[in-house]
């Protein structure tokens, strides 16, 4: 065969894979073609209750959501429970509420129950013991500052204490020392707690931080940083793409310093409501707009995007609660848009899936 003749057959070769190229859908961002994250995890939150479920309906509940998590490509769980405290300034945690209206906290042997069903579905489990802002009226829990901070360590290590040695019969991946604790984060107390910890659990600890202007890295380098991410991306509308919303990400993390490098650190919550004008501020709990579950979907394909993008370990999404029936892959709830919605789901899936 001639030179020519092998150059016309190249340009012919061109030219159709040209043509079949314009016919396929483009991809949008390179880093979609990147391998999946190391946690691929939701939150899922675990109120008590008067009464509780029996053992074995716990057992049931539990391995009904592992399947559900895992059917999402997910391979990890944050089982979220709360703790209480009845003030800012208060230097008391507890596991007792104060009203039926408040929730309770599961005891140590119904989380036990409820972590083996997760862990039978081949789900990683992390502890994320989380202050309530059930009596803190309008204030956020990062706002808290002790009167008497060494009254209030003395007060958590005691609450935390059987859940620690719970910890120690199960498979438990990690736990959450510390969540969202902005204002007390800086507080010396936290290295002797740390050591404390470590008498009861060996396992990986986490250190959760919102993103703000208070944020400090954990007290130890072997302990993993966790970040709640809630931009706030005002000039977005429902039509907003990804790719823009992306952008907003991007522009409302520049604002900060962020106190460790993405590559070992989890985004441990991303969330939103299904509500037209979330994007404005993404932390609401609620809001009066017109239910969107695209606007949840489109906000979760984002934060995936977005911590792909930086090289970050994985992410968490917020949130599925603990109970009876599994949420529906298809029929969503406009009267709860801050459940996470079909569309919303569907987005996680994507985001897990392997690519």
């Amino acid at each position: 065969m001639s030179n020519t003749t092998v150059r016309r057959h190249h340009r012919l070769v061109l030219s159709i894979a040209a043509l079949i190229g314009g016919l396929l859908p483009t991809v949008a961002h390179a880093a979609d073609a990147a391998p999946s994250f190391a946690q691929r995890g939701m939150n899922l939150v675990f109120y008590g209750s008067n009464p509780m479920p029996t053992p074995q309906q716990l057992t049931r509940y539990a391995t009904n959501y592992g399947t559900f998590i895992s059917n999402l490509n997910a391979n990890a769980v944050t089982l979220v429970f709360p703790l209480f405290t009845d003030s800012i300034h208060s230097n008391v945690v507890t596991t007792t509420s104060w009203s039926p209206s408040d929730g309770t906290t599961p005891s140590p042997q119904d989380l036990a129950i409820v972590v083996r069903g997760l862990e039978s579905k081949g789900l990683r489990v992390t502890l994320r013991p989380l202050l309530s802002e059930q009596r803190l009226g309008s204030q956020w829990r990062g706002l808290i500052i002790p009167s008497n901070p060494s009254a209030w360590f003395r007060s958590y290590e005691g609450v935390l204490r059987p859940y620690l040695e719970m910890a120690r019969t199960t498979n438990i991946d990690g736990i959450v020392i510390q969540s969202e604790l902005s204002n007390l984060s800086r507080d010396p107390h936290w290295g002797s707690f740390v050591a404390w910890v470590h008498d009861y659990f060996r396992g990986q600890l986490m250190w959760d931080m919102s993103v703000n202007r208070i944020m400090t890295s954990a007290p130890s380098t072997d302990i993993q940083n966790w970040f709640d991410f809630y931009p706030r991306v005002p000039s977005a509308t429902p039509s907003s793409s990804v790719s823009d919303l992306v952008a907003g990400w991007n522009s409302f993390a520049a604002q900060y310093t962020f106190p460790a490098t993405a590559a070992g650190s989890v985004l441990g919550e991303v969330g939103i409501l299904a509500t037209d004008g979330a994007y404005a501020q993404s932390s609401l709990k609620s809001l009066n707009g017109t239910f969107d579950q695209t606007i949840q979907a489109n906000w979760f394909s984002a934060g995936c995007q977005y911590a792909k993008d930086h090289g970050y370990r994985g992410l968490r999404f917020w949130a599925l609660f603990f109970g009876g029936n599994v949420p529906s892959m298809s029929v969503p709830t406009p009267s709860s848009p801050g459940q996470i919605q079909p569309a919303g789901f569907a987005a996680i899936k994507s985001c897990f899936s392997p690519h």
